[in-house]
């Protein structure tokens, strides 16, 4: 399928179901799913080099391919928002943890 039948298969599940998200596309089914399974190899201590050859085989990428990092940048940095946010949070909400 090319790229633009992919989107027009999108607009047309849209169109035809209303209650979809009006942002749902292929694009953000890949994130999503990318994120979940950060989440899920974070949760089962995969190694970062084992994490990023199951992401490339499932996703369909060559072996070789830096597209995974591009993922897992992603989940790293979202990540990293998260705890500093949470410190934050400790430092101003009454100094707890410190």
């Amino acid at each position: 399928m090319t790229l633009s039948a992919v989107g027009k298969l999108f607009k047309e599940l849209r169109e035809r179901c209303p209650s979809l998200p009006k942002e749902l596309s292929a694009h953000v089914l890949r994130h999503t799913w990318n994120d979940v399974f950060s989440r899920e190899m974070e949760r089962k201590g995969v190694a970062p080099e084992n994490e990023r050859q199951i992401r490339s085989y499932l996703m369909g990428w060559s072996p070789t391919s830096d597209t995974a990092a591009v993922y897992t940048r992603r989940y790293v940095r979202n990540k990293a928002k998260e705890i500093s946010l949470g410190l934050q949070e400790k430092l101003v909400g009454g100094g707890k943890g410190r």
